[in-house]
């Protein structure tokens, strides 16, 4: 669930609540990098702690930004605030 989250504040960071914007799907890419990104960085924080870095937490992850991705996609145009 954090990582859904993320995503999507990094998404409304760069587009801005009700802003039109033609590059949609740059800004999505954008952030599902950052998001992946972020995973990773708290992975390694957590193998220098007594906790062991674990990849599948770093597919949950990513499965919680691809979740926001698809949300998202599936409920732009239902709401006014989300519409490019």
């Amino acid at each position: 669930m954090m990582h859904f989250g993320t995503w999507t504040l990094w998404v409304w960071r760069k587009k801005g609540i009700g802003n039109l914007t033609d590059n949609r799907d740059t800004i999505f890419l954008h952030a599902f990098i950052a998001v992946f990104f972020l995973g990773i960085w708290i992975e390694i924080l957590q193998s220098m702690t007594s906790r062991a870095m674990d990849w599948t937490d770093i597919l949950a992850n990513m499965t919680g930004a691809i979740l926001a991705w698809k949300f998202w996609l599936r409920f732009e145009n239902k709401w006014s605030v989300y519409q490019w």
